[in-house]
């Protein structure tokens, strides 16, 4: 009898606990110890039931990101210990909803723009709707690195 209870089909939250592991043994090996506590206390702060159920999640490469259905129109990925433009997605649908209005007057149909600093792509999907099929958009992601090095070196 113990043998047939060995066979049965593992409980829905085995898979639950494999995955959170890889997802531990992923960060330390980039991040060390320091980064796993440093998650395990962002997972800590995060509410409980503020991830709903029905939203897809995905694991890419030791992390867990959520798909949000509906952006202003646009499925986002965004990471699940994102404590900040992620979760205010995920709770309002809208990033800064003064600034989201403005855009409309700004950016003509076929403009060039940049997204300078995209961080999660946000205002560069809301200007690649605006700009059209005709505009051109780019997005350039800095890092602090990049700033401090671009604020010390002297202008021309």
């Amino acid at each position: 009898m113990a043998k047939g209870l060995l066979l049965a089909k593992a409980p829905p939250f085995v898979p639950f606990f494999r995955r959170k592991a890889q997802t531990a043994a992923a960060i330390f090996h980039r991040e060390g110890v320091r980064g796993v506590l440093r998650t395990f206390w962002l997972k800590l702060r995060q509410p409980l039931s503020f991830w709903r159920a029905d939203w897809e999640r995905v694991h890419i490469e030791g992390c867990d990101y959520v798909l949000l259905p509906d952006v202003n129109g646009f499925a986002m990925l965004v990471a699940s210990t994102d404590v900040g433009i992620g979760q205010e997605l995920a709770l309002y649908r809208i990033h800064e909803p003064m600034a989201t209005k403005l855009l409309r007057g700004f950016v003509p149909t076929g403009g060039v723009v940049l997204d300078i600093g995209a961080n999660i792509g946000y205002y560069t999907l809301l200007l690649s709707r605006l700009v059209g099929n005709d505009g051109l958009g780019r997005r350039r992601r800095t890092s602090s690195r990049q700033l401090s090095s671009a604020a010390t070196e002297p202008a021309d």
